[in-house]
């Protein structure tokens, strides 16, 4: 097999993969990601693109909705669910967790949609700390429609 062969073999390669990972979650615009279609959770970072597994830990399977695990800091978080990709009336998160593997990364954190309107309908919990994790967390806005579940943990 001669170099344009595996060349052309590779890029068949690099469009497979491409494919693949825009199946699991898109990019709406600039600095924002959704992944699932029913329920939908979205998030948005200050100045970076977001990337599950990368910046956030993702599971859509959980019980009580959707739970979101922030592992890279960031001072510009937004964090919403929705119904589904047409419907954009929000929808329940299970928990909104950091997971703090840079003791000192700065997590702030907003519950609102991208418009700025209600970023779910019921949240189970928010905790904003980690047990040897030394740095700063807040909830810097917020709007649900429902009920804060089973409370939040935030730094003293």
């Amino acid at each position: 097999m001669n170099s344009t062969g595996i060349r052309f073999h590779a890029r068949k390669i690099g469009i497979a993969v491409a494919i693949i990972v825009a199946l699991g979650a898109d990019t709406t615009s600039a600095g924002q990601e959704c992944n699932g279609t029913s329920p939908r959770l979205c998030v948005e970072m200050d100045g970076v693109q977001p990337q599950v597994n990368v910046h956030y830990l993702l599971d859509l399977n959980a019980p009580n909705g959707p739970e979101i695990t922030l592992i890279a800091g960031n001072t510009g978080w937004k964090v919403w669910s929705q119904v589904s990709v047409s419907d954009a009336t929000p929808a329940n998160i299970g928990d909104i967790k950091i997971d703090a593997t840079i003791p000192a990364d700065v997590f702030e954190m907003s519950l609102l949609n991208a418009t700025g309107g209600p970023g779910a309908a019921n949240v189970g919990s928010i905790i904003l700390l980690d047990g040897l994790w030394t740095g700063h967390s807040s909830l810097t806005a917020g709007h649900i429609t429902g009920n804060l579940t089973n409370g939040w943990s935030h730094p003293p």
